[in-house]
C-alpha cells in the first residue's frame, strides 16, 4: 500500500502539475505521513514556505493529528494470536522482524 501512495503522490510532479493550494490540501497527510517521494515533499515544502495559507493548514493539521494519536485508543493482539503468527512464520522461514 505504502508504494502505491507514495507513487500516488509522485503523479503530481510527473504530470507537470507542480504544487498549488489545492493539491496541498488533497496531499497533507501523505506528506505529515512521510509517504511522499523527495521530490514531491521538496515541491510541497517549496509551495508551504511560499504561501501562509497552507503553512497553517499543515500545522493545524500536524497539531489535530498530535491529539488524536495521544487519545487513539490503542488495541493489542491477543498474545495467544501474536504467538501463532509468530509459530506460523517461523514455520515458512521468516524472522520476526521486531520484539
Amino acid at each position: 500500500m505504502r508504494d502505491r501512495i507514495a507513487g500516488t503522490s509522485q503523479i503530481f510532479l510527473l504530470r507537470g502539475y507542480g504544487m498549488d493550494c489545492s493539491r496541498i490540501k488533497d496531499a497533507i497527510y501523505l506528506f505529515l505521513d512521510n509517504e511522499m517521494g523527495e521530490e514531491v515533499a521538496s515541491e510541497f515544502e517549496n509551495h508551504l514556505a511560499s504561501c501562509p495559507s497552507c503553512a497553517r493548514r499543515r500545522d493545524f493539521t500536524t497539531r489535530w493529528l498530535v491529539q488524536v494519536r495521544r487519545r487513539a485508543v490503542r488495541l493489542c493482539a491477543p498474545d495467544s494470536l501474536r504467538q501463532k503468527v509468530l509459530r506460523s512464520l517461523r514455520s515458512n522461514g521468516l524472522e520476526r522482524l521486531s520484539p
